[in-house]
């Protein structure tokens, strides 16, 4: 073979990793990148309408939200005039401030995440177990309720917890709606030679329970959101892309600090990649208060980090 015929091969057979073979993760022809509209705060439950712009002009194209907040056709239509898509909405196992539940009718519930063209309806926090009468204290303070579900968290609940998963499975998609469940780092408490996490994926229905993987909080665990994600390829269909502080002590009682998503030590170019090759489809970054910055800048700078990857 001659030296013409070696350069014209390296021009139309470029190496992989070279510049010709590398697509961005997000963007053109890679995935639409979405936040989490809870990192907003009070600026989302003031001025939706004003949010919802700021967001399309960074570049976000997907969002999450709860709902119950805003109107639902209120909120629509400011999604259409941004040209978003809210692909997930986010639900309370029990009614806090209001707010729909999955203690609220099915039917209802159903109607308002169809209103606001989600595909996904995911239950954003394990259920709170029962006291020693039987009753779960949410009258209480929310922080307050869930530091007393912590310490009464047991094998047997998630056992339960995964019963009450696959029924609302079942039950949603009756209404055309994909369930699915967000990680905390409570989950991965241990339990002998298991944890919550592993008991919710062993004992639910693939077929009725997805799973949303919050990269943030497994790591506050001290685990591995790559490893987690190759260990159940499919199981887990969406991702909160969160990041850790480089400070962080690792534990299970939902205590993390959180950065700015590229700032902490997630290894994002290996974990987003086995997030993909795994069955993850949708991704929002999040990131939880306190704040060093207005949290809209925080959810700029993340962007930026990860349009470049």
């Amino acid at each position: 073979m001659t030296a013409g015929m070696l350069t014209t091969l390296a021009i139309f057979c470029p190496a992989p990793g070279s510049a010709l073979t590398r697509r961005k993760m997000f963007g053109p022809g890679g995935h639409a990148l979405g936040i989490s509209l809870y990192m907003l705060g009070e600026f989302y439950a003031k001025d939706p309408d004003g949010a919802l712009e700021a967001v399309a002009r960074i570049g976000f194209r997907e969002v999450e939200t709860d709902i119950g907040v805003h109107p639902t056709a209120d909120l629509r239509r400011a999604l259409d005039r941004n040209r978003l898509r809210c692909t997930n909405v986010l639900i309370l196992p029990m009614p806090i401030s209001g707010r729909m539940s999955l203690q609220t009718d099915r039917g209802a519930v159903a109607s308002a995440v169809h209103a606001v063209g989600a595909e996904y309806l995911t239950c954003s926090l394990f259920p709170l177990p029962e006291d020693a009468g039987g009753n779960v204290a949410t009258a209480e303070p929310p922080g307050r309720m869930i530091a007393r579900a912590l310490e009464r968290l047991t094998a047997d609940h998630w056992h339960r917890t995964a019963d009450t998963l696959n029924r609302h499975g079942a039950e949603f998609r009756r209404h055309g709606l994909r369930f699915a469940y967000h990680n905390h780092n409570a989950e991965f408490a241990r339990y002998g030679d298991t944890d919550g996490l592993t008991i919710l994926l062993q004992n639910t229905d693939p077929a009725l329970v997805s799973f949303e993987m919050d990269a943030g909080w497994v790591a506050a665990a001290g685990r591995d959101p790559a490893e987690i994600l190759k260990a159940n390829r499919g199981r887990f269909r969406l991702m909160h892309v969160k990041d850790l502080a480089p400070r962080h002590k690792a534990n299970t009682v939902l205590r993390t600090e959180t950065p700015e998503v590229g700032s902490g030590v997630i290894d994002w170019p290996v974990v987003l990649p086995a997030a993909v090759e795994c069955g993850v489809r949708h991704f929002a970054i999040e990131q939880e208060p306190p704040f060093t910055a207005p949290p809209i800048e925080s959810a700029r700078k993340s962007f930026d980090y990860l349009a470049k990857l």
